[in-house]
């Protein structure tokens, strides 16, 4: 069975949380976003002085520069919406951009902190990674810890939790099943894994981390072949089942 810092790697190679967190969306559809930069701006925008970028929060298409999309946070789930902007090639996306291929073209702000990200955002293995870890980072004020996406105002996930069985994304509450295990991904500086977790990970992966069910002995974890052990990331130190 692969190690937890195996299975994360794996996650960010296949792109489910690397390329700005719009992996599993399809690409922004005309019924729901806006590319009219010269509409008047209603009260409903951002209205920024500077029209954003990829991945930039926005609630309509005057929030995005000209050439980007806005995919409003109601249907995409991206903390505070997102400035879509679809390529082919890394020389599209600007001098701080990238073109992530694998999250259907589109364009990700490059990385190597997460202060450079923005609200709602970490620099998760080298690129800026839309993924809520608090209620504040959501406009409907409902952030899912598991899967990092805003929910309605009111609504409640199902699903598996951190390390429980599964043989399909679906069943995990965090939408990840990896090697039939259900994976949760988290901000390592954030650290706001669900109730009864610590987020765990390495510099080598910057911010990104790995939710792990914590622990008083090898006996309260569901994994059989985990086991209870002390570790520190970032000067927190917790006892998980790793």
């Amino acid at each position: 069975m692969p190690s937890a810092r195996t299975r994360l790697l794996i996650v960010l190679f296949v792109g489910v949380i690397g390329c700005g967190g719009e992996d599993r969306a399809a690409p922004p559809d005309a019924s729901r976003v806006v590319d009219t930069p010269d509409l008047d701006i209603g009260p409903a925008c951002l209205a920024p002085m500077t029209p954003g970028e990829a991945l930039a929060p926005c609630t309509c298409g005057t929030d995005c520069a000209r050439g980007a999309l806005c995919d409003p946070e109601e249907t995409s789930g991206v903390p505070g919406g997102s400035c879509v902007r679809t390529c082919a090639s890394d020389s599209e996306c600007g001098p701080r951009g990238r073109c992530a291929i694998r999250t259907l073209g589109r364009c990700v702000p490059t990385c190597t902190a997460s202060s450079e990200c923005g609200e709602g955002r970490y620099c998760f293995g080298g690129t800026c990674t839309a993924f809520c870890q608090a209620d504040s980072q959501c406009q409907s004020g409902n952030c899912d810890n598991s899967s990092g996406r805003c929910r309605l105002a009111g609504e409640t996930p199902t699903g598996a939790a951190t390390s429980a069985a599964c043989l399909r994304d679906e069943d995990c509450l965090s939408l990840i099943c990896i090697d039939g295990t259900c994976l949760t991904p988290c901000a390592r500086s954030a650290q706001g894994c669900p109730v009864g977790e610590f987020c765990l990970g390495d510099d080598s992966l910057i911010d990104a981390g790995q939710c792990l069910p914590r622990c008083d002995t090898a006996a309260d974890c569901v994994d059989p072949v985990a086991d209870c052990s002390e570790v520190t990331d970032l000067g927190r130190t917790a006892r998980v089942c790793f």
